[in-house]
This record gives structure tokens, sequence and C-alpha cells, in this order.
């Protein structure tokens, strides 16, 4: 039986990372065709980005929360660090997430491809 991700997506695995479905796997080809063209550079994976910082509550220390972006490079048109989410489903974790993620990064430029 095939396996299958969230929301019954497929996982794929191309040069040795994995992604979430078919959808970020064809976008991460088209943005290392973009990077041997010289239009991004520093193509990165999976880059997690800290949202929520550590908390004490009650004595205990909670752990730090963490926005993992599908793709982060830098855009030598735009000339500024590009972070990108292949999006087929908009859960309201995603939603509260990305917009903590907004807040927190104002400087970087935030896109969303559509499945």
């Amino acid at each position: 039986m095939e396996r299958r991700g969230k929301y019954n997506a497929k996982p794929v695995e191309i040069n040795g990372i994995r992604f979430d479905s078919t959808a970020e796997a064809m976008r991460y080809r088209e943005l290392l065709l973009m990077e041997q063209a010289g239009e991004i550079w520093n193509l990165k994976c999976h880059q997690r980005y800290e949202i929520v910082p550590p908390v004490v509550f009650n004595g205990r220390l909670l752990k730090a929360k963490y926005y993992e972006a599908d793709f982060t490079y830098f855009d030598r048109l735009t000339k500024c660090t590009t972070v990108e989410d292949v999006k087929g489903m908009r859960t309201d974790l995603y939603l509260i997430k990305r917009n903590l993620f907004l807040l927190r990064y104002p400087n970087l430029k935030f896109i969303e491809v559509e499945a």
C-alpha cells in the first residue's frame, strides 16, 4: 500500500530531501533551475524560524515554537531573502504560524505558492 502524508499528499524524495507532496517537489525542481540560471541563490529546504520564544509557565520551561518554510533563497531581482510555502490546504494552525512568522520577520519576503 502506498504511503500518504497529511491531507492525502504523496511524499516525494529528490536528492535525499523529503518533500510532503508532489507539488512541493515540483517547485523544488523549478527553484533548482532558477538557481542554476543565477536568478536565485542560497536555496535551502525546510529552514526553521523561531516564531515563539521559550517561555516559563507554572515553573516549567516550555519549548520555543517554529515555523518551517518549504524553501528559502536570495532573489537576485528583489535583492532580498524570500521564504516560500507550497500550499494546497490552509489550516487554522498554518494561518497562525504564518501570521506569527510575518510579525517576527517583516524584512523577509513571504510567498505562498498554490499547489
